[in-house]
């Protein structure tokens, strides 16, 4: 039996569980076995891909070029909201960890269902600082400096 078959059962099971599809275009899961642990891997890669790639270079300070101009480009709240979708989304990457060690159906089962409550309250938030982002970036003039000295 295929995975998305199984999940169609477990579905039946737990009402509160995502359907197959929302799974599949939010985080690309597979329809391979184990399903569960398919499942949890497809939605904690795409977590840590969101966190590594678009939350910490901003949050961190880290002085990639980038970032540096980025940082500029949004304000306090700005920064606030994206540590504020940091700290959700690594506590769902500790509990994916803790779930890793585990065989429980429940546990699973209860970390999918958190997840898709959470994805779906701060992706909104974040296409938002994404947009202003861009925006930053299409309308952005690099100042001409005239300082030579370095030091």
């Amino acid at each position: 039996m295929s995975a998305k078959k199984k999940y169609e059962i477990l579905l039946k099971k737990h009402k509160s569980l995502p359907k197959w599809a929302w799974l599949t275009s939010n985080f690309k899961t597979k329809d391979e076995d184990p399903m569960l642990e398919t499942v949890r891997n497809s939605i904690s890669d795409k977590i840590e891909s969101v966190c590594k790639g678009i939350l910490e270079p901003i949050i961190s300070g880290q002085e990639n070029y980038c970032c540096w101009f980025e940082r500029k480009m949004l304000n306090d709240k700005d920064g606030e909201k994206m540590f504020e979708i940091y700290k959700a989304f690594q506590s769902l990457l500790w509990e994916s960890n803790k779930i890793s060690l585990s065989t429980k159906e429940k546990d699973y089962i209860k970390w999918i269902i958190s997840t898709k409550k959470s994805w779906e309250k701060h992706v909104p938030v974040l296409e938002k600082l994404c947009d202003k982002l861009s925006i930053g970036w299409a309308n952005y003039k690099k100042k001409e400096d005239t300082t030579a000295y370095h030091g």
